[in-house]
Parts: structure tokens; C-alpha cells; sequence
């Protein structure tokens, strides 16, 4: 099955993919990107925080400051037994994922990707469950890696393969070639009640 997975322009970067999958419990997906990173250089100036280092001076050969674009071609492997896509209480969620970037197949960076992630949940008693989950993201090949390829932790959102979540951080507080996280979460239902014929649970 082929459709087309998301389309982000955040003003800065543009980005299309496009996914070839075969659905099921164990399913594999085939993911075409094609990224745009801006049009015109960033234009860095220094904070209000003098006690924090100027990314400049820090960072002198910050790379994907200018024009970059990237083909990237990403290989999914995943199994899923949750019973629920947005609030599981029971099941697991492994992923295996490798993903590659090269100058001879139509890009300006050149890197490739190696990971795992995975999710387990057990249901305790009634109204709690316990969740776990753990993430690790290798960057072998690629010296000059653009920032925004980079491997990213915090915030709340989760990105398959390229940002991981860390409540208490802002979005992308931590940035690196590799990456791993683990937590583990004890999670309350307060309550669930069906409203016009759909089921809200909090």
C-alpha cells in the first residue's frame, strides 16, 4: 500500500514523504523524504542570556546554516500488539528502522541512521497502567552533519527516528549525532464516559 505519510514548512524547512507499507501486526514500511531547508543562510545574533555561550563562538562550524536539501531513504521494520493507538493500556511496539542520505543520490549532506524503539504497557488493576519505553538512535556515517539531521531530545513530541520526548526541556532542548532515552510512566485513568457517540478518557 503506497500513500503519502506527512507534508511539514515550518517557514524554515519543507518537507514531503512518502510511505510503500504492508499493514498487520508485523509491518513494514518503505519511506521516501525529500527535505528543503530554507532559502536564504540564518542570521544568528547573540541572546539576552549573556551567562549562556553565543551558538556562533560555541558552535563556529554549525553546519545547515544554509541552503541543504536531502533525499533520504528510510527502511521501517515494526511490530504492534496495543490495544489502543491512543491510549494503550496493554501490548508493545518494537521498531526497528535504518535510514540513508548520500551526495550520489541527489542530496547536498551525506549520513546514514540506525535505530530502535520500543513501547510496553501493563495494565494495573483498573485505572492504572504502567508504561515503558526506551529509544536508541546511531549516526555511524556523516561528518559534517547538518544541525536539523541531528538526533533531538525534549518537549512532548515524538518523531519516529529523528526527536525523542523529555518533559521539563523545551522542543529540541538537547541535540547530537547519537541518542538514547529510557522512562517509565505510572499512568491514572481519572475518567472515561462515552458523549455523542465517542468515547473521551482522561
Amino acid at each position: 500500500m503506497a500513500k503519502k505519510v506527512n507534508s511539514k514548512n515550518s517557514g524554515r524547512g519543507q518537507k514531503q514523504a512518502f510511505a510503500f507499507s504492508a499493514p498487520g501486526a508485523m509491518s513494514v514500511q518503505l519511506v521516501g523524504d525529500f527535505t528543503h531547508w530554507q532559502d536564504k543562510p540564518i542570521n544568528m545574533q547573540k541572546g539576552a542570556f549573556t551567562s549562556l555561550p553565543f551558538t556562533r563562538t560555541f558552535l563556529p562550524q554549525l553546519h545547515g546554516r544554509h541552503s541543504d536539501h536531502e533525499v533520504r531513504t528510510r527502511l521501517i521494520l515494526s511490530y504492534d500488539t496495543r490495544d489502543s493507538l491512543s491510549i494503550p493500556r496493554r501490548g508493545s511496539w518494537l521498531t526497528l528502522f535504518g535510514s540513508i542520505a548520500d551526495r550520489s543520490l541527489l542530496s547536498s549532506v551525506s549520513y546514514s541512521v540506525f535505530g530502535v524503539e520500543g513501547r510496553y504497557y501493563y495494565p494495573i488493576g483498573q485505572r492504572f497502567t504502567l508504561a515503558s519505553h526506551a529509544a536508541l538512535r546511531y549516526m555511524p556515517v556523516g561528518k559534517n552533519v547538518p544541525f536539523w539531521a541531528l538526533s533531538r531530545l525534549g518537549g512532548d513530541r515524538s518523531d519516529l527516528g529523528e526527536r525523542q520526548p523529555l518533559r521539563g526541556f523545551g522542543d529540541s532542548r538537547f541535540a547530537d549525532r547519537n541518542l538514547f532515552v529510557a522512562n517509565l510512566e505510572l499512568r491514572a485513568r481519572v475518567f472515561s464516559l462515552e458523549l455523542f457517540g465517542t468515547r473521551t478518557t482522561l
